[in-house]
């Protein structure tokens, strides 16, 4: 081909994934809008608040932070905005975790893609915590993020 190019040529087995990769660490290094990043987007949900008809004690929106407890990896956001937490006929819903609420108001390891979501009720305020590790296989527990939830309710 006398030092010519191919027109077309194969891509690196993996590029297209690492590739992604970047642009998600970049997104959240550095964050496509004000404030902090999505905790409903990371935990597999979607950042725009859903209306809720309460009919529980505890139903409706709730909204709040998720801050860094241990950063494995020192790549974890240290803050998040959650804004779509809801509780609905006494089952919470945070991005793709769902799980009933016990009747002292508890919710107890809530698997979803590796991370495990557990918490507390004390009236309308929900404390708990996400481990957000990377997948059920990983051994090296400190390449993960465990993140502190606080939610109160703002509508319902």
């Amino acid at each position: 081909m006398g030092g010519r190019m191919p027109l077309f040529h194969k891509r690196p087995p993996g590029a297209r994934i690492a590739c992604r990769g970047a642009v998600a660490a970049c997104l959240l290094a550095f964050g496509c809008a004000s404030g902090p990043p999505s905790g409903d987007v990371l935990f597999g949900g979607r950042a725009a608040p859903q209306p809720v008809a309460a009919s529980g004690p505890l139903d409706g929106l709730y909204a709040g932070t998720a801050n860094v407890l241990v950063n494995g990896d020192l790549t974890c956001p240290l803050q998040l905005s959650i804004s779509n937490f809801r509780v609905q006929d006494n089952v919470v819903s945070l991005g793709g975790f769902r799980a009933p609420i016990a009747p002292d108001g508890t919710i107890t390891n809530v698997p979803f893609e590796g991370m495990f979501l557990t918490g507390r009720f004390v009236g309308p305020h929900f404390t708990g915590a996400v481990d957000a590790q990377s997948n059920l296989q990983n051994i090296r527990p400190l390449k993960t993020c465990i993140y502190a939830l606080d939610v109160r309710r703002v509508a319902g």
